[in-house]
């Protein structure tokens, strides 16, 4: 009889997203399952710009900023250690969100960083 092998749990991974994917799809950080998502400030401030106005990039720029909303709300865990996708999408997704601190600027400056981002952006 052969030996079962032990269930070997999947590795999680972290997805950086665009502000292009998140205007395609406002709601694609939904579809990663188990994986983590990353959102860069660059992407929350491009969004920030396109809300304004009836075309669609507008209405897409601003329903993700909605579900960043209701992601946030939804969770009060620490930001640094990321937001549980759980809640907003419904069991859909079960990783977790995170958000791009101020911390990429420590390693600009040539200051200790605190948080996971020095993990993701480690100083040159």
């Amino acid at each position: 009889m052969r030996k079962k092998k032990p269930a070997v749990k999947p590795r999680v991974r972290m997805f950086a997203l665009d502000t292009n994917v998140l205007v395609h799809d406002p709601l694609c950080m939904y579809h990663f399952q188990e994986h983590d998502v990353f959102i860069p400030l660059e992407v929350l401030e491009e969004l920030d710009n396109h809300k304004k106005g009836p075309a669609e990039i507008s209405r897409s720029s601003r329903e993700a900023s909605r579900q960043f909303d209701a992601i946030c709300n939804g969770d009060n865990s620490d930001v640094q250690k990321g937001l549980s996708l759980a809640a907003a999408s419904h069991g859909k997704a079960t990783g977790r969100i995170f958000f791009q601190s101020i911390c990429k600027m420590c390693s600009v400056f040539n200051r200790a960083c605190p948080g996971f981002v020095s993990q993701i952006f480690p100083a040159s």
